[in-house]
């Protein structure tokens, strides 16, 4: 009802996250290419994972004995609102990137 987004993107590996640095989300969130952005997006994943290469972009939240403590807080991305039709391509994205 907020119209803001919020991404989570669960890593199970340093060389799941790493992998992340090449996908053109990367180059949308960190500003060098243009596209649609969440309003606020986050990692999550085990402890150790990562070193000192999150993003500027990115919070993080660690998964640990059962226990979610967000450790970075995430920066907003985008102030604005988005509209329902919006908000729907970002589900069905997801929906397809899951699949």
């Amino acid at each position: 009802a907020s119209g803001q987004v919020y991404e989570y993107e669960v890593k199970i590996s340093r060389a799941d996250f790493v992998r992340d640095f090449k996908k053109l989300r990367f180059q949308i969130y960190s500003g060098t290419c243009r596209g649609r952005k969440p309003n606020r997006f986050w990692y999550v994943m085990p402890p150790g994972i990562v070193k000192d290469d999150l993003p500027s972009w990115a919070g993080l939240y660690e998964f640990d004995r059962g226990q979610l403590v967000e450790k970075v807080k995430a920066p907003l991305l985008w102030r604005g609102r988005h509209e329902i039709k919006a908000i729907l391509q970002f589900a069905g994205a997801m929906k397809r990137r899951g699949s």
